[in-house]
């Protein structure tokens, strides 16, 4: 039931990178976050980057897990990013006006730049 999505986690230039493939909706949600959960508990201060440019499809639950993550990054006071955003995942953003809310970059690179500038 529900689509198939796959996250590869790993760390680069000191960044906890999520590389998100596949549909994030009510089903894949709650993995999507157990995966965030236990690798920022194992790299507690390191910047999460959420790479969905690969993903397909995304409905609310998947907005809402994004925001989960962007709340938790931020009260541990840890930059987050997520980037990538394409097609009909980038019109939900709109739709749901979590443009506003949840902090974007086009790629990873362009975010780790952003992290670099700021630190």
């Amino acid at each position: 039931i529900g689509g198939c999505m796959e996250v590869s986690v790993y760390t680069e230039a000191d960044c906890l990178i999520l590389d998100t493939v596949g549909e994030v909706d009510m089903y894949a949600a709650p993995d999507f976050f157990q995966t965030y959960t236990d690798h920022t508990r194992r790299y507690p201060q390191h910047p999460v980057l959420v790479n969905i440019e690969k993903v397909s499809y995304m409905d609310s639950s998947g907005i809402g897990v994004l925001f989960k993550m962007f709340a938790d990054s931020r009260s541990r006071a840890v930059p987050f990013y997520v980037c990538g955003a394409r097609g009909m995942v980038a019109s939900l953003f709109e739709l749901s006006k979590m443009n506003s809310i949840l902090p974007r970059e086009e790629t990873v690179r362009s975010a780790q730049k952003t992290i670099r500038s700021i630190a």
